[in-house]
């Protein structure tokens, strides 16, 4: 996981920068366990802010479900 997620996606637009974060959750989820899906630690993982956290998916239980729904929706695919 890169540290300069953030400046990356950040250039290709807010939907590339929410789908990196989601994924970059994702990988820490299967990594670490349900303990490492706090803002702070994915913030810290990405590169960012914790604000930028908020301001995509309003607090810890918006990236929970955000991630259950994109788990649902690559099923469906």
């Amino acid at each position: 996981m890169s540290g300069d997620l953030y400046t990356r996606t950040q250039a290709q637009g807010q939907e590339a920068l929410r789908a990196a974060l989601l994924d970059l959750a994702a990988q820490l989820l299967a990594a670490e366990g349900p303990s490492a899906l706090t803002m702070r630690r994915i913030a810290t993982a990405a590169g960012c802010s914790t604000t930028v956290l908020y301001r995509h998916f309003g607090a810890k239980d918006g990236i929970a479900e955000a991630l259950y729904r994109e788990g649902f929706a690559r099923l469906r695919r």
